[in-house]
């Protein structure tokens, strides 16, 4: 899990690329949200399954989110490093 924390600064730096100018910083805290609500949600959700169903199956649930994360990079639009909006 930490070997993926600098995905964060990639996500800043490509929300800002793809909105307008005007609205990158609420764009940013938007996505700033979703770096606090997903350890939110992860911990208990992990906690949980612990409980139920062993060590395996709460691994499982982190190997399937880091696979969601790693499917949703290829939906990550291209921009060459400019503001795609500004043009």
């Amino acid at each position: 899990m930490g070997a993926s924390a600098p995905a964060f600064t990639l996500s800043w730096a490509s929300v800002k690329e793809v909105n307008p100018p005007a609205l990158a910083g609420t764009a940013v805290a938007v996505v700033n949200t979703g770096v606090f609500l997903g350890p939110t949600i992860y911990q208990p959700l992990v906690g949980w399954v612990l409980d139920r169903a062993g060590f395996r199956a709460a691994v499982a649930v982190l190997a399937a989110c880091s696979l969601g994360g790693l499917l949703a990079t290829l939906l990550v639009r291209e921009t060459r490093c400019r503001n795609v909006t500004a043009e």
